[in-house]
């Protein structure tokens, strides 16, 4: 059937960690490569909550997945452990990445 509610799975719990990571903390972010066609023209950023890498907190917890076109090297550990992890949205059986799931979305021939 047609994809009915707006959303990814996990989705609001990915929010929901990112807003223990980030409130009351002081914020620096940090430009490690300008945006370009490669970044699908986004800058690709680093974020820390009082020193905290929130990037590989993120990757780590299994609430994001890296896009392997961008993720610096230093991310892969992370990004590692977040997939074998079992935890966040790496916990689902087939896990579909954002990019896969808004196609599928915003498809006009998906049913």
């Amino acid at each position: 059937g047609k994809v009915t509610k707006l959303g990814q799975p996990f989705g609001p719990e990915a929010q929901q960690h990112l807003a223990k990571l980030v409130t009351g903390k002081k914020l620096t972010a940090k430009v490690i490569e300008p945006a370009s066609e490669k970044n699908y023209w986004r800058p690709v950023v680093v974020l820390q909550a009082d020193g905290v890498d929130v990037n590989k907190e993120m990757l780590g917890s299994g609430y994001h997945w890296p896009q392997s076109r961008t993720i610096p090297i230093e991310y892969w550990d992370a990004a590692a452990q977040g997939q074998l992890s079992k935890t966040g949205a790496m916990s689902e059986k087939n896990p579909e990445r954002a990019s896969k799931f808004r196609a599928r979305l915003f498809s006009s021939t998906y049913e």
